[in-house]
């Protein structure tokens, strides 16, 4: 009787950290949901204990986390290939005003969002891509 009292407990704590162990696993290996669904086959007496609740914040935290991170890189994403092509106009536009291709330049800057069409630099590579051009017809 007394032996098979320890199997079974031996039986039950196997079993006891297996779903402990199999839920840490996940929570180490960042993976959300799987850790919650591990960590809820423990019994509720379980469940209730600082350290599996601890897991369970953590696997909560994570999922939270990456789901942010993930909204976040999709925006860089979006964010990094607007400002290349704004920095390509940007460029060709001061490009085609070092080499005094009025006309070029301004088609260049003339793409550019209104937004950036009124700050000071572009006003001043508008101004100028002018002035060369009046300097240009002055001198034929």
């Amino acid at each position: 009787a007394r032996s098979d009292f320890a199997s079974t407990a031996a039986s039950e704590l196997c079993a006891l950290l297996t779903l402990l162990g199999d839920g840490y696993r996940h929570v180490c290996l960042i993976r959300s949901t799987e850790a919650l669904q591990a960590l809820s086959k423990l019994p509720a007496s379980q469940q209730q204990t600082g350290w599996v609740q601890c897991q369970v914040g953590t696997a909560h935290f994570n999922a939270a986390q990456y789901l942010a991170a993930e909204a976040r890189s999709d925006f860089a994403s979006t964010a990094a290939s607007e400002l290349c092509a704004l920095l390509t106009l940007l460029g060709d536009g001061y490009r085609h005003v070092c080499l005094i291709r009025s006309t070029e330049a301004l088609q260049a800057l003339s793409k550019l969002p209104a937004s950036q069409q009124q700050t000071g630099w572009v006003q001043c590579q508008v101004g100028t891509a002018h002035f060369n051009a009046a300097q240009y017809l002055a001198a034929e």
